[in-house]
């Protein structure tokens, strides 16, 4: 008997590790091949990891059972099938339109007014007295005057409202419900609440940046102002929402009375009419569509320190009123707006709107 020499346990553990170490390699190659032959197939979705082996699969041949070709179906084809089919002609370009005509120019009905003491217009028999023989259709109301109180409302901080402003508020309605027209004269530019509100940026000052007043006393806004346009804003849409159906601009231009040579309007590139226009402009916009509330213009500044230009004005009102002592020069000719006449104590012999003033029971 051959002598086999003894090596221990520890030799069979190292046999036994050996084995599985081998084991596990082939096992890692065998997984690395697996590996890069699926990654081919593998195909991401929002479902997870799938495989697809359709491209393993032999293509379908179109064979019969039998092996035969599998005919395909016969079609009948139209003589000249082939042929170059011509081009569809073009369809003709459909003519432009006209340019649409452009509409005339807003211009509000014609009203025959009268300017009654506001104190008194909650009096039925006086208001009647006025309206009598029907000349009259408008009551054309002092709403805001130099003072720049009105007995209607505030508007802003630039006119103030008198005491019994709600009052008169509801007299407002009750004629309007009578199917009363109303007008408001609301004097701008000579408004002492706003000049003395607006003191260091809006009011018309001397050489020495001292307020200046006129022969009554009365302090004035300045058209070159920078916040005009937004004060005439203000007012407009004030006397509007309180009702009236016209707002009248009176004293919208420069001072003319008093000693104006103390004056100063500082370095300014516009002359006075063109500032009076773009102030118009800016705060009222072009004429030309219904506003809300008709707003017009009394030329009482016409001369050239008062910088009225009815031309250039014209564009941005709806109707100015010409008061009846006016000039051939501001007539009105070759303006696209309506004329009003401003007459004193007499109704004018006209078809065309005016207000009368200072007329007595």
């Amino acid at each position: 008997m051959a002598y086999k020499p003894y090596r221990g346990s520890s030799y069979n553990r190292r046999r036994k590790k050996n084995v599985i170490i081998i084991c596990a390699v082939v096992l890692l190659i065998i997984a690395v091949a697996v590996y890069l032959f699926l990654r081919e197939y593998a195909v991401y979705t929002a479902d997870g990891l799938k495989f697809d082996f359709s491209a393993l699969l032999p293509e379908r041949e179109s064979k019969d059972n039998d092996g035969s070709d599998i005919p395909l179906p016969e079609f009948d084809i139209p003589d000249g099938a082939g042929e170059d089919v011509p081009e569809p002609e073009p369809e003709p370009e459909p003519e432009p339109l006209p340019d649409p005509e452009p509409e005339p120019p807003y211009i509000p009905a014609a009203t025959h007014a009268v300017s009654p003491d506001v104190s008194r217009i909650g009096e039925a028999e006086y208001v009647a007295s006025l309206l009598q023989g029907g000349q009259y259709d408008t009551l054309a109301l002092l709403a805001s005057g130099a003072d720049g109180v009105s007995p209607f409302g505030a508007a802003g901080d630039y006119i103030t409202a008198a005491e019994d402003a709600e009052q008169a508020r509801a007299q407002l309605a009750a004629l309007r419900e009578g199917g009363m027209r109303l007008t408001a004269l609301v004097s701008v530019f000579r408004n002492e609440t706003a000049a003395r509100q607006h003191l260091t940026d809006m009011a018309v000052k001397t050489e020495n940046r001292v307020l200046w007043l006129d022969r009554e006393n009365i302090p004035w806004i300045d058209p070159y102002s920078e916040g005009c346009a937004e004060y005439i804003r203000t007012v407009v849409a004030a006397f509007a929402e309180m009702g009236f159906d016209e707002i009248v601009f009176t004293d919208f231009h420069f001072p003319v009375r008093g000693k104006t040579e103390l004056i100063s309007y500082g370095e300014q590139t516009l002359s006075r009419a063109e500032a009076l226009e773009a102030a118009a402009s800016a705060a009222l916009g072009s004429r030309g569509e219904d506003r809300g509330i008709v707003i017009s213009l009394l030329l009482d500044g016409s001369s050239e320190e008062g910088g009225q230009d009815i031309a250039a004005l014209a564009p941005y009102f709806d109707r100015i009123y010409l008061p009846d002592s006016a000039e051939a020069s501001v007539s009105g000719d070759g303006v696209d707006c309506e004329l009003g006449v401003y007459a004193e104590n007499t109704i004018p012999e006209t078809e065309q709107s005016y207000i009368v003033y200072g007329s007595e029971e």
